[in-house]
């Protein structure tokens, strides 16, 4: 997603004019479009990790449009309209999600649900408990230098982590069944705070190349 970013601004530098997040919105839309009509299984669309190019590119230029529009998006956050909307947003779309009838009845809506509109809404709902809390998250307490670092490094994380998951289904038997909610949160943030630990650790590794770090997680390349 990064070096198709790379390739647009790098249009937008020929012709001399900025349509990189018109260009990345089309490509995002186009990507959607694919993921839906043209779901590939060949190897070269499992190799190149098309699906979650096609996936996740939306997102991608979400943080580009927000990154640009910053002060109107941080202003819409504290709107109380805004905060309701995406909570209860949330909350309907996982209902639905596991409505076998709604699945069975609108498998196209329910798609929409399940791999879309509910991801917008848990995002929105988790910047602005963020946003919320930014005092917080601002002090030098251990535990928000910590958030504060790994905010920091998040793309590094997207780019590792994927490497790092381990096989879970020996487990399969043991949460199957019953309400194993607090089980499953349980082992799920354990194996989580591993895995981000050891992707921070494979980060700082790779950063000390500044060709690797700029190549691979964008940083910028500090000129004497």
């Amino acid at each position: 997603m990064y070096v198709l970013y790379l390739c647009v601004t790098g249009v937008s530098n020929i012709i001399k004019r900025d349509i990189s997040l018109p260009l990345m919105a089309i490509l995002s839309i186009a990507g959607v479009a694919i993921l839906v009509l043209m779901r590939g299984d060949s190897w070269l669309w499992n190799f190149l990790c098309w699906e979650n190019l096609t996936k996740y590119l939306q997102f991608f230029t979400l943080g580009l449009i927000i990154s640009k529009y910053r002060n109107k998006f941080f202003n819409t956050l504290t709107k109380n309209w805004f905060s309701t909307l995406m909570i209860v947003g949330w909350i309907i779309c996982m209902l639905l999600w596991y409505n076998d009838s709604f699945h069975n009845r609108f498998p196209l809506v329910y798609s929409l649900v399940h791999d879309i509109a509910v991801r917008y809404f848990a995002l929105m709902t988790v910047v602005i408990m963020f946003h919320r809390n930014a005092q917080y998250f601002s002090s030098e307490a251990r535990s928000a230098r910590t958030l504060r670092y790994i905010g920091q490094r998040t793309l590094d994380i997207y780019m590792i982590h994927y490497f790092l998951i381990p096989s879970l289904g020996f487990l399969t038997i043991f949460l199957s069944t019953g309400n194993m909610l607090t089980i499953q949160l349980a082992i799920g943030i354990t194996i989580t705070a591993i895995i981000v630990a050891l992707c921070l650790l494979i980060s700082s590794i790779l950063r000390q190349s500044q060709t690797l770090g700029s190549w691979l997680f964008g940083v910028k390349v500090r000129t004497a």
